[in-house]
């Protein structure tokens, strides 16, 4: 079975060309769309019984008589205390790493506190893939998992993928007070947005960082106004970077903004623009990728009608990207406060980086063994 937000984006859109037609004639069953764990249990039922009656079952694509054929979606799952934790039992934990973040620790896993994304930016299939809505598990739900990791998995660090993590503000007190009581010898990393909580972000990174969070990785994506106003950000972006990277630096967090380039609305000095904002933020680590139109996106359909032009090409975007990372990372000051935050917090890092070296460089913009580029969607 095949599942995720492109098999999701085909149904809701039903576009001619959809990505369920290419997994079905590739050989796959069945794809699923929208949330799996309902849907992989029913068709696991039939199929135990030999009867594989897809028709009745909600939230995906089959075939019959050589045809594709979609079923009624299923609607989200209502309380997400409902789903058991996932069974890491067989699971090799102590193999997993993320070397992108220079405060990982070992064991590391990953845990989601939360479906869905308040914001709606025009680039990205996210609050599309869970309808406009985010749905939380409670805090203590969320801790009783993370109970279970350290107790029994010996987790120390932890990256939440949530798309911006505990965006209510009465959960996150909650959830960063549970976690704080328990003083576990543990780390976490999480997803924000520049505007999350404004107002109270210096509060909200105390709660963090008393709660064990030593990482705060903040999607910029944008400089200019125009651009940012394209893809319904904040146009106060660049004074909303700064000032929620200096609360996040009064509480010794790790700062990692994340940009994209070669946006059609964005300006000939865009790589400028980007580096004369970083110089005044003061990130300790960024990242830059390139543009893809993704299905099902705002602006992928503006392309698709014609309203906007594709302006870069993608192999000029991926070269901009690049651009934007060799030009920070080629600052000595840039490095130096990476160095000193990594030595001060995470030294271990330093020495399991031994032997992936070239992968760090390929990740800040410095590919010396020219590894084959992202490849570009097709615009159908």
């Amino acid at each position: 079975m095949a599942s995720g937000s492109h098999a999701a984006c085909c149904w809701e859109r039903a576009l001619a060309a959809c990505d369920s037609d290419r997994f079905l004639a590739a050989g796959v069953d069945a794809v699923c769309f929208g949330e799996g764990e309902q849907t992989i249990v029913e068709l696991a039922q039939l199929a135990s019984r030999g009867r594989p009656a897809w028709q009745d079952v909600e939230g995906i694509a089959w075939r019959r008589n050589g045809q594709t054929v979609h079923n009624p979606p299923r609607p989200p799952i209502a309380d997400l205390d409902d789903l058991p934790f996932p069974d890491r039992t067989g699971s090799p934990i102590r193999m997993y790493r993320d070397f992108c973040s220079p405060s990982m620790r070992l064991p590391f896993v990953t845990l989601m506190a939360s479906r869905g994304c308040p914001m709606q930016c025009s680039y990205c299939t996210a609050w599309r893939h869970w309808k406009e809505q985010v749905r939380f598990r409670t805090p203590g739900n969320v801790l009783a998992e993370i109970d279970e990791l350290v107790q029994k998995y010996g987790v120390r660090y932890i990256t939440m993928l949530d798309s911006v993590f505990g965006s209510e503000w009465e959960w996150l007190e909650e959830f960063c007070a549970l976690l704080a009581e328990r003083n576990y010898p543990l780390r976490y990393k999480v997803n924000f947005c520049p505007s999350t909580h404004r107002g109270r972000q210096e509060e909200a990174f105390r709660l963090l960082r008393s709660s064990g969070c030593d990482t705060v990785v903040i999607g910029m994506q944008a400089v200019d106004e125009a651009t940012l106003a394209a893809i319904r950000r904040s146009t106060e972006g660049g004074a909303v970077l700064t000032e929620c990277l200096r609360h996040a630096r009064a509480q010794d967090l790790l700062t990692i903004v994340h940009f994209m380039s070669g946006f059609p609305y964005a300006p000939e000095n865009e790589v400028d623009k980007i580096i004369d904002l970083l110089v005044e933020a003061r990130p300790v680590v960024i990242d830059c990728y390139p543009l893809v139109f993704l299905p099902n996106t705002e602006l992928r359909e503006k392309l698709r009608s014609g309203e906007i032009d594709e302006t870069y090409p993608y192999e000029e975007r991926l070269k901009l990207a690049g651009e934007v990372k060799k030009r920070f990372y080629s600052s000595p000051r840039n490095v130096f406060r990476l160095l000193l935050w990594t030595a001060r917090n995470n030294p271990g890092w330093f020495f399991r980086m031994v032997g992936h070296i070239p992968f760090g460089l390929s990740v800040i913009g410095f590919d010396l063994f020219k590894r084959r580029p992202d490849i570009e969607i097709p615009i159908q």
